[in-house]
């Protein structure tokens, strides 16, 4: 049975056709938007339907690099990441901001 994305979410979506987006197929670019993003409704939401483990894995193995500082180190601690187990240079920290301030 295919998990439905509740439409309430979709604001997180607004750079792809949310209709469109499959969990079974985008689980990992649904995931990155609800961490980044997601209010703690749809962080619960994440939660509920994929494993800590699977989370801490998914992190640990690359998804670590999408994520900005900020929330990486959050999900570290919420996780149990080891510091050691992803680098703390995520892609958005070395991106050129549009504002310089």
């Amino acid at each position: 049975m295919e998990v439905k994305i509740p439409r309430k979410y979709r604001s997180l979506f607004w750079d792809t056709n949310f209709d469109k987006l499959s969990w079974k197929k985008d689980k990992k670019f649904i995931s990155l938007r609800i961490l980044e993003y997601g209010s703690l409704e749809a962080t619960r939401w994440l939660l509920g339907h994929i494993d800590q483990e699977e989370l801490k894995e998914f992190i640990i193995n690359g998804g670590w690099k999408r994520l900005s500082p900020k929330t990486l180190n959050f999900w570290e601690l919420i996780l149990g990441i080891e510091e050691e187990e992803c680098s703390k240079i995520s892609s958005q920290k070395n991106s050129n901001p549009f504002w310089k301030f």
